[in-house]
Parts: C-alpha cells; structure tokens; sequence
C-alpha cells in the first residue's frame, strides 16, 4: 500500500468507502484492530468485485469462479462485521459504474 498514489481517484474513493463503512460501525474510536482490518478486507473485496462487474458491463469475459468467491468472501466479511443495513436505497449496477468511470 506504501507505493499506492494517494493522490489518485481510485484511492480517494477507496479512502471514502472505508470512512463510511466505519461510520455505519460507530467510528474509528470503536473498533479493534480485527475490526479494521475485516473493512480494510472489505473495501478490496468491494473495489475487486467492481472491477469483475465493470468488465461484464463491458462485454468482457471474466473468471466466473473467482467472482463468484470474491462475492461470497464479501457477503462473509460483512457478515462479520455485523453492518447495519443501510437507511438509503443501495445504488443499482448502472450507477456504480457510472460512479466508476467519473
């Protein structure tokens, strides 16, 4: 992660997703060390998973099998975390990937 561009859109929304799953979690104050490390799992479970949908999106053949795992790892993952269910509708396929290419 040391030699990851923090200046760069991709670290700026990972930076952003792990803030608010923390934040559905009660803060960082809140949490242990396995804590933050099963939502720093999470958000690269999330940005691979995206990445897999992205190409289908596109036409392109992906490994069924390893997205198939990365999204069971991920369901397990925020199982683990017991995340409250979100108060807002979930954005549909369409608008990640729009939120993906801006």
């Amino acid at each position: 992660m040391d030699q990851i561009d923090r200046r760069s859109r991709t670290w700026r929304r990972r930076q952003a997703r792990r803030a608010e799953i923390i934040s559905r979690l009660g803060g960082e104050g809140g949490l242990t060390a396995h804590q933050r490390e099963l939502v720093d799992l999470l958000v690269g479970l999330g940005q691979l998973v995206e990445q897999f949908q992205a190409k289908m999106a596109a036409g392109q053949e992906i490994d069924a099998e390893r997205y198939l795992s990365a999204v069971k790892e991920q369901r397990r993952v925020i199982g683990e975390l017991d995340l409250p269910k979100a108060s807002a509708p979930l954005p549909n396929i369409r608008e990640r990937l729009a939120a993906a290419s801006a």
